[in-house]
Parts: structure tokens; sequence; C-alpha cells
């Protein structure tokens, strides 16, 4: 269909429109609004900009970046949608007034990007996409009516007593960055070339929270969560080394977020955020080499999407899973063994767990737990207070370190027979990183 014949059809439809007099049901109307006003270090506003900022919902927060002050975050949604039917017994309870603590299940949460590129070296329209291990954590406010605010915070994996790793985004950011959730090492396939992807991580904008509002009656935001995210990755550094014209702005993840009650009773977060992002002709693209770039044509484009879903954990003193598996292939095309017996309580009984990647012949033994969360996958029933996934961090030896260091692990293990799914990060994932991602997309949607 020609564009001539697209602009004909969305005509006849307007005209069709107005001829019926139906917009309250076929025009929905839709806007959310999100803004950010650095504060002044004494809190004090002038009663003019009160005057504007009671016009939205305010969230103040006290700046932890060492830039010291106070930051507005005024946003504003209004939608004549009527809401989407929901099954009761999926709504969980929505809590009030206190903090909670979700472990991300890194099978189903992921930053990713669809690459379009006119271009002769850069066709076939990959995907490429790397699993995240960490956590969420939601802060809920005050009720009122039917809705609950929160905000969202993204957070790197429990236990993970380490100082940040360096990284060209942090030399030149303003502040201190916070702590994220890491992916995993991939590649991005091309036609007729291939990226090796690491050092991958999706770092919360600390100048904008990611806030929104939560219907008591049917767990969903309100509107579309918008969660503005700093991606910092090997391919992104060299893509503004090669096009300095390439944006420097944080990226507008916006998309839908609901609060479901798994079937173990637990809380689940989803979120699906995406956004398109037009490339414009003439730009430069990164080679596999990263040191040099590729012109693009006309109607090229990147789809970044960015997707969650996490599960509530509480402290698990009776818990406890175990199991092993060798030579086992990672998305990455490393070969890795790997054997656990994690409890909930490590004082009953003494946690193991060791790590052998065949590929670089390196094997890493647990010394001391410092963290562990049981959850189940989101179709598990748990009822009997069993959990078929694992997440936990510790420090014990890596066998290629000649100085027999310790070395920080932080790893998820699913046991589910439906869903397995192994992530093994080592020194943060700058030692060794696996994992076995699915390769169908669809498989790990939110």
């Amino acid at each position: 269909m020609t564009n001539d014949e697209k602009s004909a059809q969305a005509e006849a439809r307007e005209r069709e429109r107005q001829s019926s007099g139906r917009f309250d049901h076929l025009s929905p109307f839709e806007i959310c609004h999100f803004h950010f006003l650095w504060g002044k270090r004494s809190g004090r506003f002038s009663k003019s900009e009160i005057g504007v900022f009671l016009q939205a919902a305010l969230v103040i927060v006290e700046q932890a970046h060492g830039l010291g002050g106070e930051a507005l975050h005024p946003h504003l949604a209004l939608s004549t949608r009527e809401p989407e039917p929901v099954d009761p017994a999926l709504v969980p309870e929505i809590p009030v007034n206190t903090v909670r603590e979700y472990t991300l299940y890194t099978r189903n949460s992921s930053f990713g990007d669809k690459f379009t590129l006119n271009s002769p070296e850069l066709a076939g329209d990959p995907t490429g996409r790397s699993q995240l291990l960490g956590r969420v954590q939601v802060q809920f406010g005050a009720p009122s009516g039917d809705s609950v605010p929160v905000a969202i915070s993204c957070l790197n994996p429990g236990g993970m007593l380490a100082e940040p790793m360096p990284s060209p985004l942090a030399d030149v950011f303003p502040g201190r960055l916070p702590a994220s959730p890491i992916g995993h090492n991939e590649f991005l396939r091309f036609a007729t070339r291939t990226y090796y992807l690491d050092a991958l991580t999706c770092i919360d904008d600390p100048f904008d929270l990611s806030v929104g509002n939560v219907s008591r009656s049917s767990g969903r935001l309100l509107s579309d969560l918008l969660h503005r995210a700093l991606i910092g990755q090997n391919l992104f550094y060299a893509l503004i080394r090669v096009e300095p014209r390439t944006p420097k702005s944080s990226f507008f993840f916006r998309g839908p977020a609901q609060f479901e009650k798994g079937k173990d009773g637990r809380t689940v977060l989803r979120f699906a955020g995406q956004v398109n992002i037009p490339y414009p002709e003439g730009y430069l693209f990164p080679s596999p080499d990263m040191a040099k770039g590729v012109a693009v044509g006309p109607h090229s484009e990147l789809d970044p999407f960015y997707w969650i879903q996490a599960m509530q954990h509480e402290r698990a003193t009776d818990a406890a899973l175990s199991g092993a598996a060798s030579k086992v292939l990672s998305s990455a095309n490393e070969l890795f063994s790997y054997k656990y017996d994690i409890c909930g309580d490590s004082g009953k009984a003494k946690p193991s767990f060791e790590y052998t990647n065949h590929t670089v012949d390196g094997t890493f033994r647990l010394k001391t737990l410092s963290w562990v969360s049981f959850v189940n996958s989101r179709g598990a029933a748990g009822s009997d207070g069993s959990y078929d996934t694992v997440s936990f961090a510790g420090f014990g030896t890596w066998s290629r370190d000649p100085s027999n260091g310790l070395h920080l692990v932080c790893a998820q293990i699913c046991e589910a027979k439906a869903l397995p799914y192994v992530s093994i990060q080592i020194g943060g994932g700058r030692i060794s990183n696996i994992n076995t991602k699915p390769p169908n997309l669809d498989d790990v949607r939110p």
C-alpha cells in the first residue's frame, strides 16, 4: 500500500468518526508529562514556583549523588481510556507507605535493541539482547482513592559488596551513578558482520525518577510507566566515539507496567518499556572492531527495549535448593559446568557452589555467602513452600588468579522444568560472565 493510499484511508476513517459524533468512544485521549527541576540547596521555592508545581503530583527527594540540594519531579497523566478488564484472582494487595524489594527474574528481564540500518554492510535487521541480573526497589506512597503512588528503582544484584567498576560513562557523568542491573556478554549478528557485546549495565537516570500511580483494584499503573535509563556497553561507547552527533541523554523507555499475584501468592512486577529512535541518514555506526564507522542510509532506526519481570522475595530460612549440570553451552558459546547446594539459613547448612568455565579453563569455589533470595518462576505454584529459583552472591577463589584472592560471584539458577535458566557472573561479570539466554524473543517477554 502506498503512502497516498494510507493517507486516503486515514482521512476516510476520520470522516466516519466525525459523522458518527462518537468521539468519546472512538477517539480516546491520553497524555503523560514528566518534568525535572533542579532545586535550591536551602530546599525553599518561591510562591510562584509552588503555584505551578501544585498543578501536578510532586515527588521531592533529597539528592544522594553528591550534588546537594533538592529536586522536584512533577508528573501529570490524563486519560479517557476505559481500563482493560482484569481477572480479580490476579490482583495482589497493593501496600501503602512502605518499601518493597523484588528480585529480577533474569530469564524474562532484559535490555535489547532491534537494529534497522540501511546499509549493505549492516543488513539483516538483527535484535541484540542481554538478560539482566539484579533487583527492583518499589516505594509505595499514601493512597488516594483507588490509586497509590509508586517510585520504581532498578538495582544491582543483592549482596554485591564491591566498588563499582570503572566505565567511560561514570568518568563523564556529573555525579555518582546509582548501582544497576548487570547484563551478560552476547553476540550481535548482522547478515555479514558479528559484534561481541560486553560490559552491559542499565543505569537508572538519577535526575529523573520512574514514578507512577497504581490502581489498587487492578494492580496496573494508570498510565504507561516512563523509565529513563543510561546504557553502558562497549557498542554504545564506540558509537559515541565514531559518531559524536549521537545524543547524550538517557533512553526514554515507556510502556505498560503492572503488579500481579503469582500462583504462589507473591507479587510479580512486570514492565515492557520501549522507544523508537530514528537514525539520521549519513550518521556513522561502529564497525565490529569498534574503531571505524559505516555510514547508514535513509529510513534507519533503532528500537531499544527494557523488559522487567521481578518477584517479591521474603526471608526464607527454611528454603533450600540444589542442583548440578555438566558441559552446558552458554549463549556466548562458552562451555561450563556447575554444582550448588544453597540454604536460606547458612547456620543450618554450609552453602556450596562450584563453577568451571571449560572454555577459559577456570574454576570458582565459593567460600562465603553474602546474600540469598528464593523465588518462584511466574507459572510455579509453590503452594507447599518450595521454590524453583535461587539467586545468591558471595565470595570465593578463582583458579586462574595466582594470588588466590577472593572474588565476587552473583548468580541465579532456575530449576523449573519448563523454564530452566542459569546466570553466573564472577567479579561483577569482568572475570567470567555466562548465561543460558533463550534464543526466541517471544519466550522471554515479561
